[in-house]
């Protein structure tokens, strides 16, 4: 597998903007309150472990980290660009509860950091529909480094070759526990300025559900700004790449023989096709690949997977 560090890349190598005032507060909103949701390694749930195993795992954390720090020490950038990956994982998971943005049966949960760091996993889909339960892992970026995309497709790819498929150690949630895997992956990106832009709406989303003022001027402007982040063009980018990846990734199983790991995606695919089917898609799809650099860089690498695969 491709190998990152606590998860997140510059956006361009060795340079990395401060967060905005808006992208500022809404961190200290979001990412604490996730770092509390994290599935955490010594959750009584998981006593049915080795204690050796759980305590292996949990020095192998802290050895990712401090190499993570002894590389990058002195280096503002990566302090930034850690920020950025960490506030967009946040906004992702948080609309995907709010606002419905992967449909109505999806529920997010958040990895421990064994599985953010050394299974790649950033954020975890769960799935419950009717007589089915699924996962989709989800690779969360803001790097426009061709390169790093690169690597992290040819992890997922390594991971189809293997007949893995992605696997996270430490599962929890409503329906299962333990270790789970053949989950599928897929990479989603968006740029600074569509990450700008849904940060700053999202702010003052939970400023006016905060607010204590009841004038109709603040509930028409509530409603204006829920109803934006419902429809807002991010969440069809990432369902949109989501299923060009999971057909490019099918299509790269049967290619190397692995008939169930391409029907794992295939499955994948028609829950993502049916979620965009019950959406208004915006009529200007198209336009996303010039509108956003890393989504235009992730359908990119994407559409080649896919002809490679045909070959």
């Amino acid at each position: 597998m491709f190998r990152r560090a606590s998860g997140f890349n510059p956006e361009r190598e060795g340079r990395a903007e401060a967060l905005s005032t808006a992208e500022s507060r809404l961190f200290e909103r979001l990412v604490p309150a996730r770092n509390r949701e994290a599935i955490q390694i010594d959750d009584p749930a998981f006593g049915f472990y080795d204690p050796q195993k759980r305590a292996k795992d949990k020095q192998r954390v802290k050895d990712e980290k401090r190499d993570f720090e002894r590389k990058n020490a002195g280096d503002p950038s990566a302090e930034m660009a850690v920020a950025r990956g960490k506030l967009f994982e946040a906004i992702i998971e948080d609309q995907i509860m709010s606002s419905d943005w992967m449909g109505p049966y999806a529920s997010v949960i958040v990895p421990s950091e064994y599985d953010d760091y050394v299974n790649f996993v950033d954020t975890i889909i769960e799935f419950d529909r009717p007589g089915q339960l699924s996962h989709l892992a989800l690779g969360i970026d803001v790097t426009s480094n061709s390169r790093k995309v690169g690597e992290k497709f040819a992890g997922i790819k390594k991971s189809i070759e293997q007949g893995t498929l992605s696997l996270v150690e430490y599962f929890k949630s409503a329906h299962l526990t333990g270790r789970i895997d053949r989950v599928p992956q897929v990479i989603v990106g968006a740029d600074a300025k569509t990450r700008t832009e849904v940060a700053e709406l999202l702010l003052q989303y939970k400023t006016l559900k905060d607010s204590t003022d009841d004038s109709p001027a603040r509930h028409e402007q509530f409603k204006k700004v829920r109803a934006t982040l419902e429809h807002h063009p991010l969440q069809f980018k990432i369902l949109y790449l989501i299923r060009e990846q999971l057909v490019a990734f099918s299509s790269y199983a049967r290619k190397m023989g692995n008939q169930e790991a391409a029907s794992i995606y295939d499955n994948a695919r028609t829950i993502i096709s049916e979620i965009l089917r019950l959406k208004e898609a915006p009529e200007n799809k198209d336009d996303f690949e010039y509108e956003d650099e890393v989504y235009g860089l992730l359908l990119q690498y994407t559409r080649e997977l896919a002809r490679s695969a045909k070959n």
